[in-house]
């Protein structure tokens, strides 16, 4: 992803097994489209998962690289040279378990989509239930 997000400049991505095609699982909970998130992606994280690609204006608003490095929610923190910070969650997609998800959402909570985050019958997302990312402002 890395060499990637560096050719497109990219201000979001993420590498996820809950991907549900077109958004992230954060945007379908919430009910929100990628064609009203995408263009806000320099100012509102559209969603966290085992691997998180974070605009750099997302960066500093949650106190630069050296602040999520000290957060002990990344196995690895990388800014790119578009200024785009590659967060990876956990050494392999196996170990982001549910401590790991709550870690990465309470990191990135102040920059996220906000609203409550509810869960449908039989849903099997990678997020935090329960929870608005407003409250973590």
């Amino acid at each position: 992803m890395n060499t990637w997000s560096e050719r497109t400049e990219a201000c979001f991505g993420s590498i996820t097994d809950d991907d549900t095609g077109g958004v992230t699982a954060l945007e379908e909970v919430l009910g929100r489209g990628a064609f009203d998130t995408i263009p806000r992606c320099n100012s509102e994280l559209r969603g966290y998962s085992w691997i998180t690609l974070c605009a750099e204006q997302l960066v500093e608003r949650l106190g630069g690289v050296e602040s999520l490095s000290r957060s002990g929610a990344f196995h690895s923190v990388a800014r790119l040279a578009h200024g785009a910070v590659f967060l990876q969650a956990t050494p392999t997609l196996a170990d982001y378990d549910d401590a790991a998800i709550r870690r990465v959402f309470e990191a990135l909570a102040p920059v996220l989509l906000t609203g409550k985050t509810e869960p449908s019958i039989g849903e099997s997302r990678r997020i935090v239930f329960g929870v608005d990312a407003a409250d973590y402002r």
